[in-house]
């Protein structure tokens, strides 16, 4: 079948409009939505982060899937309408199609080229049939009530059907498109969807599924090299100290401070130091918290609890504490903030505030996880797991002391090696004198 198209410069701007704008615009917006709400979710369960993050993902997100599907795309198109309207002047544009049941042959004006129908991503769309050869401009052949139309129509269609013509079906795919939402392995599973809808699939779903997940890796690498930066910038300016002695004034809050052993104090430019030591079966932790309020607080009013299971750790951490396969601890790298107010989070089983007045607040929980903050806007100055591995199953027994002493405030920590250590509550209390 032979058809010989021509083209004014205004129904060329038609098509371009009716096609790429008009068309089927609400679904395709929706769905670069969802897509971009997933891809929010997935970042945000990766990081732990809520609140307003969202938010801003999921506008990133709509930001870049809207530049790559719909932008892009129709700036590359535009550009080659102004090309070929340059070219023609006042004369039309002439095209002339020869098409057959192996597939389509195009003179586009430089020559005749030959295009299997496999090779050959056709759409059928409202008042046209729209050729796209990989590699080559887009083609079209608008349709109109002639029995000439319903001709062209039933062979497109015929000849789409054809078993030797058909792309192969992307429902497997789609299927496995998950797999790309997993970083890294997405990222290099995206290049190959991207490979595959170009040839065979000449699917753009296909296409969306693999830059989604190289956007994925993409994200998640440059946060890993984000926070590594961060880290390795502070090393810098506040390198850690490692030594075996126990402050004067941390040994004073202790009964029986002689049956401690292995003692690692963490000595840094920025912050008090940090003490951790063994004590029987526990480890115990002691910090004198950085504040020029301490002498004038009253515990019971500055310090504000939740039970949430979650944490931001957002920003450069140094552990301090390991516990074999057992409770993690880390802590800020960055200068303290001098707090007025302390941010308490605690979470896990059994959960409770054991005793709270002006001079103490102590509690015991068989905990998942913790954080402490200095402001609810502020980053976490210390935050553990009870598992190393990040093992949502895992609880551990804990023990978390707010201990006023004289014009000091102390942040103190009891926790067992592992999840079977038994740790009574009062334990840390008679620990530190009863809190004299």
């Amino acid at each position: 079948m032979e058809i010989n198209v021509e083209l004014t410069k205004d129904e060329y701007q038609s098509f371009i409009r009716k096609y790429y704008l008009q068309r089927n615009w609400t679904k395709r917006i929706a769905i670069l939505a969802i897509i971009a709400v997933l891809l929010s979710v997935l970042m945000l369960l990766q990081m732990k982060d809520w609140g307003y993050y969202i938010f801003v993902y999921f506008v990133f997100l709509s930001v870049v899937l809207m530049v790559l599907f719909f932008v892009l795309p129709y700036c590359v198109l535009y550009l080659q309408m102004l090309a070929k309207l340059k070219k023609i002047n006042d004369e039309p544009l002439r095209w002339l199609f020869k098409l057959s049941e192996t597939g389509a042959e195009i003179d586009g004006g430089q020559g005749n080229k030959f295009f299997s129908w496999r090779s050959l991503n056709t759409v059928i769309a409202n008042d046209f049939i729209v050729f796209m050869p990989i590699g080559d401009p887009l083609y079209f052949i608008p349709l109109n009530s002639s029995d000439d139309s319903a001709k062209l129509l039933e062979l497109i269609r015929r000849c789409l059907k054809s078993p030797e013509n058909k792309a192969p079906n992307p429902k497997l795919l789609y299927f496995l498109g998950v797999i790309c939402l997993i970083p890294f392995i997405g990222g290099a599973l995206g290049i190959v969807y991207i490979i595959l809808a170009i040839n065979p699939y000449k699917n753009k779903w296909i296409a969306a599924i693999g830059i989604a997940g190289l956007l994925v890796s993409g994200l998640v690498i440059y946060n890993i090299v984000q926070v590594n930066n961060k880290e390795a910038e502070y090393e810098k300016i506040d390198p850690q100290a490692i030594s075996k002695a126990v402050p004067k004034d941390y040994l004073q809050l202790l009964i029986n401070s002689d049956k401690i052993s292995s003692v690692e104090t963490s000595n840094t430019k920025l912050r008090s130091p940090i003490t951790d030591f063994s004590y029987q079966q526990y480890h115990c932790l002691i910090y004198k918290i950085d504040s020029s309020h301490s002498a004038g607080m009253h515990l019971d009013k500055i310090i504000t609890e939740t039970y949430n299971d979650n944490h931001d750790n957002n920003g450069a951490y140094r552990g301090i504490a390991y516990s074999g396969d057992g409770p993690a601890i880390w802590v800020q790298m960055a200068r303290p903030d001098d707090p007025a107010k302390i941010y308490l989070n605690l979470f896990g089983n059994g959960t409770r505030v054991v005793m709270k007045n002006d001079s103490i607040a102590y509690y015991h929980s068989d905990f998942k996880n913790f954080y402490i903050k200095y402001s609810l806007a502020g980053g976490e100055e210390f935050f553990g797991t009870a598992s190393e591995k990040n093992d949502d199953t895992v609880r551990s027994p804990l023990e978390l002391m707010f201990l006023k002493r004289k014009s000091s405030l102390y942040f103190i920590l009891l926790y067992g090696n592992d999840e079977k250590t038994n740790l009574q509550a009062g334990t840390l209390y008679n620990l530190i004198g009863k809190a004299n």
